[in-house]
């Protein structure tokens, strides 16, 4: 795994043979960008996946390490004008509801009861809370209300999940942080996992209020509670899940090790800072590329092998590193008669 925000030369070696020794890289270097697309380009050109393929390996690249969640934000307002809804609310439902409450269109304060239940899920894990006032069966509006709901969704979100916590090992990602309404969304509990979390959504649910408890918490001056946010930079569900920031390069053989221990090829990754030589297991690390491995899954009759009933190994790389095996380890079908049933009385 690179971080190209820092390196900005890449050598690849399989064999002791340099993959990017054709043009424009003649030299054996790729430079590096910054821009993950346009290095995932450069790395993974046409013509170095076929000098790969010459030197025996498949070579991937995928700028899907260490990915970054986004924010999820809290409004104390809602509004008719673009970009002031947030997710729930359109342009035209927002006007509506002004107009409902007696605003004329105007923006309204958020509203919310501690009768209302929000759900934080960020990668299929969920988290659900009430607001938690002074009393029993509140009402709370604007800034109050906003960040009430997203203290009480960053509480809750920490207590199930975050390290330490009690169901810790089945996320992914630690510790959510808030302020001025602003969920900052938690980080993978290892940058070692890779690419995994690449991809995950993350969520916000809301069940609210009654009418009618609604009317006894703020003494009939409303029927229904309001509340809207933004996940991401934009009032659009596309930017709402894990973006990659690291890039990713995986070798692997073309044919297997002949039932050897190791892989037979070496394969030699250099930046400007760093080197990382893979011979088997063993291997080096420079500052700003390191290598993935599964510490916690083994092969054979290794001890590693334990249940993930209760833990889904949230520091390895499980989405991209295949651990060797020493000998073949599929499923051995033989002949033999068809297995029946007796019953006897």
């Amino acid at each position: 795994m690179i971080d190209n925000s820092t390196a900005s030369q890449v050598q690849l070696q399989i064999g002791g043979d340099d993959v990017y020794n054709v043009a424009p890289a003649s030299s054996g270097l790729i430079t590096l960008s910054g821009v993950n697309a346009a290095d995932v380009t450069a790395l993974k050109s046409s013509a170095a996946l076929t000098r790969a393929t010459d030197l025996g390996v498949t070579l991937e690249v995928t700028s899907k390490g260490y990915p970054l969640l986004p924010a999820v934000t809290f409004n104390s307002t809602i509004s008719s004008a673009t970009g002031a809804n947030g997710e729930k609310y359109t342009n035209n439902t927002a006007s509506d509801l002004s107009n409902l409450v007696g605003s004329a269109g105007a923006a309204v304060d958020v509203l919310v009861t501690t009768y209302d239940t929000f759900t934080i899920t960020i990668g299929g894990k969920s988290a659900t809370a009430s607001v938690v006032g002074v009393s029993v069966g509140g009402s709370y509006t604007g800034a109050v209300a906003r960040n009430a709901v997203a203290t009480a969704l960053m509480e809750a979100w920490n207590d199930k999940y975050s390290t330490g916590s009690a169901s810790a090992n089945m996320s992914l990602w630690t510790t959510i942080t808030h302020g001025s309404g602003i969920l900052t969304a938690p980080t993978l509990k290892s940058s070692a996992s890779g690419s995994r979390g690449w991809g995950e959504e993350v969520k916000v649910a809301w069940n609210p209020a009654s009418s009618d408890n609604v009317s006894l918490t703020t003494s009939s001056n409303a029927t229904q509670t309001r509340m809207s946010w933004t996940i991401g930079s934009t009032d659009a569900l596309t930017d709402n899940t894990a973006t990659g920031r690291y890039l990713i390069v995986s070798v692997e053989e073309a044919v297997a090790g002949n039932g050897k221990a190791a892989p037979v090829t070496t394969a030699t990754l250099t930046t400007n800072v760093g080197a990382i030589t893979e011979t088997g297991m063993a291997a080096t690390s420079g500052s700003t590329a390191f290598r993935l491995v599964t510490n916690l899954t083994g092969y054979g009759t290794s001890a590693a092998n334990t249940t993930t009933s209760a833990n889904i190994f949230p520091t390895d790389a499980r989405g991209d590193v295949v651990t060797y095996q020493a000998e073949e380890e599929g499923i051995n079908v033989t002949t033999g008669t068809a297995r029946f049933t007796r019953t006897r009385r």
